[in-house]
């Protein structure tokens, strides 16, 4: 029986990185690096797209965010958008990550944090995938003010998941994205 094997070609990820910055331009590009970059290593896949320019990279576990941070330092942002704990969320400010908050306690956590946490408010769209009712986001995002008005936390952005599921509820799912923008 043959055993499968996974090569990745760093020299091919910096050109699609460069190949996906160009396209994008001017808006940043977020390398995705979670689950240790795919199991293929934070620090090769982080090492070869900040030498192709990336500025921003973001993981869902706080294991493989930290090991981007340490790897970029100061030439990029990290965004990690899975810290559930009060211990995380201080683990995350303290390495100098951006956090993902979804949760009107985790909010609470963050804000109670020592240090001044950079966040992105996450709305629920549609997918379920966490983030805030839309029922909920004009008080989520009252609260989220006055924290960052007491100096807590800096909003950095607003996220959201959209399915991919079909035109029609893509298109549902941005409209929902515009008016939490709009609050």
């Amino acid at each position: 029986m043959m055993r499968a094997e996974l090569r990745v070609d760093l020299a091919r990820l910096r050109q699609n990185v460069r190949a996906v910055r160009e396209r994008m331009a001017p808006a940043d590009v977020l390398v995705v690096i979670k689950d240790n970059a795919y199991a293929q290593g934070v620090e090769p896949v982080v090492s070869a797209a900040l030498d192709a320019g990336a500025t921003w990279f973001g993981g869902i576990d706080l294991d493989s965010a930290v090991r981007a941070k340490r790897e970029a330092g100061e030439r990029a942002r990290v965004f990690c958008w899975m810290t559930l704990s009060a211990e995380e969320a201080q683990q995350g400010i303290d390495e100098g990550l951006e956090l993902g908050v979804g949760d009107a306690d985790y909010l609470e956590h963050v804000a109670a944090a020592d240090g001044t946490a950079n966040v992105h408010l996450k709305i629920d769209t549609g997918l379920h995938r966490n983030g805030v009712r839309p029922e909920q986001w004009a008080a989520f995002c009252a609260r989220a003010a006055e924290h960052e008005r007491a100096g807590r936390i800096r909003v950095a952005g607003i996220w959201t998941h959209i399915a991919e599921a079909s035109d029609e509820e893509d298109d549902a799912s941005r409209a929902e994205f515009d008016r939490a923008v709009e609050i």
